[in-house]
C-alpha cells in the first residue's frame, strides 16, 4: 500500500516572490493539484513567452475567494473556478466574465470503499457522505439527490476537515464527495481494497466545471492580453495531454510532495474530461449552467445570463 500526500486545509501557497513590475499573478483556485498542471505547462513549453505575458502563481483555497480577490485586486490577471462558483460571482460582482472552459462538464464525484454499483445511487441511502464545508460541492450533491430520487433525510451528511481519505480508511464516513481527478485517483492508490465511484453529471445537469475567469477588460489591448493568455494556456494543456509522460516528469519536479503514480493517474483523467476543443463555451452552456446553479437556490441574480458572462452582447 502507498502512502501518499495529503494536503493540509487552510494553506495559501505562493509558488513565486511577490509581484515584480511587468508580472502579472494568476489565481489557481485550490492546492498546486495536477488539475491544474496545464496551466504551469504553459510556462514550462513557452506559450506564455510567446504570449508576451510573464505570470506567478498564487494558490487559494477555493474558487470563492479567488473569484473575490481577482475581482478586488487588479494585482491578478486571471483564476481558475468551477462554472457554478463563476456563476454565484455574479452575486456579488459584476467586472468578471469567462476567458473559456477547459471541463465540459463539473468534475464532481462521491466515492468511497468497499462495493456499491454505480448505477444505482440510491444505495448511498442509510450512508455517512462527507462533504467540505463552504464548497459549492454541497450543492451539486443536493442536486443530484433530488435528480436520482434519493431522500437527503436518509443520508448523514458529515463536515469534513483534513483528509477525506483518511476519514473513509478509518471508517468516519461511508462516502465522500470531491473531483474526480483528486480523491478518487488517490483512494484507488492509497488502498488494497476495491473502491466505487459514481459521477454526479452522469445523473445531473450541472453545467460546465472548471473554468478560467478574468476582470471584464477595459481596453481592446486588456481583451487581447486575456485571450493570449487563454490560448497559451490551452496550448499547455494541450501539449501536456499529448505528451502525457513529459507533463508528469515536469509536475513532479516542480511538485515533488505527489508520487508519481498519482500525478500520472489524475493527469491522465484530467486529459479525459477537456472540453473539445479546449476553451470552447457558448450561450447555451452558460444557460445550462446558471439553470443548474438556480437549483441551488443560492443565486441572487435573477437577471444574470450568458451574455455577462461571455463579456458580449445578443447579435
Amino acid at each position: 500500500m502507498r502512502k501518499l500526500f495529503y494536503m493540509p486545509l487552510g494553506l495559501i501557497f505562493s509558488a513565486c516572490s511577490p509581484s515584480s513590475e511587468g508580472v502579472d499573478t494568476f489565481l489557481i483556485d485550490w492546492f498546486p493539484e495536477p488539475t491544474y498542471l496545464g496551466i504551469y505547462f504553459a510556462e514550462e513549453i513557452g506559450a506564455l513567452d510567446r504570449a508576451g505575458i510573464r505570470i506567478e502563481f498564487e494558490n487559494v483555497q477555493g474558487a470563492n475567494r479567488a473569484l473575490t480577490a481577482l475581482a478586488t485586486n487588479e494585482k491578478y490577471i486571471a483564476s481558475t473556478a468551477s462554472g457554478a462558483a463563476t456563476v454565484l460571482s455574479y452575486n456579488q460582482y459584476d467586472n468578471l466574465y469567462s476567458l473559456g472552459v477547459l471541463y465540459e462538464q463539473s468534475a464532481t464525484s462521491v466515492y468511497g470503499i468497499g462495493e456499491l454499483e454505480s448505477d444505482r445511487p440510491q444505495l448511498l441511502s442509510g450512508k455517512k457522505v462527507g462533504i467540505y464545508p463552504g464548497s459549492i460541492n454541497n450543492q451539486e450533491f443536493e442536486l443530484f439527490a433530488k435528480s436520482v430520487g434519493l431522500e437527503l433525510s436518509s443520508i448523514e451528511v458529515v463536515s469534513m476537515s483534513g483528509s477525506d481519505i483518511a476519514l473513509l480508511l478509518e471508517n468516519k464516513i461511508d462516502a465522500a464527495v470531491n473531483y474526480t481527478e483528486l480523491s478518487p485517483n488517490q483512494l484507488m492508490l492509497e488502498t488494497d481494497e476495491s473502491t466505487w465511484e459514481i459521477k454526479l453529471s452522469a445523473f445531473a445537469e450541472l453545467g460546465y466545471g472548471l473554468n478560467i475567469v478574468a476582470r471584464r477588460p477595459e481596453s481592446a489591448e486588456q481583451m487581447e492580453k486575456h485571450n493570449a493568455l487563454a490560448n497559451a494556456i490551452y496550448e499547455g494543456y494541450e501539449v501536456g495531454c499529448r505528451d502525457q509522460e513529459r507533463a508528469v516528469d515536469f509536475f513532479l519536479s516542480k511538485f515533488d510532495q505527489f508520487s508519481e503514480q498519482y500525478v500520472k493517474s489524475s493527469w491522465a483523467d484530467v486529459c479525459k474530461q477537456l472540453i473539445d476543443p479546449i476553451g470552447f463555451q457558448d450561450k447555451q452552456g452558460w444557460e445550462t449552467t446558471i439553470i443548474a446553479v438556480k437549483q441551488f437556490g443560492l443565486l441572487d441574480n435573477s437577471n444574470l445570463d450568458s451574455e455577462m458572462i461571455l463579456n458580449e452582447k445578443a447579435e
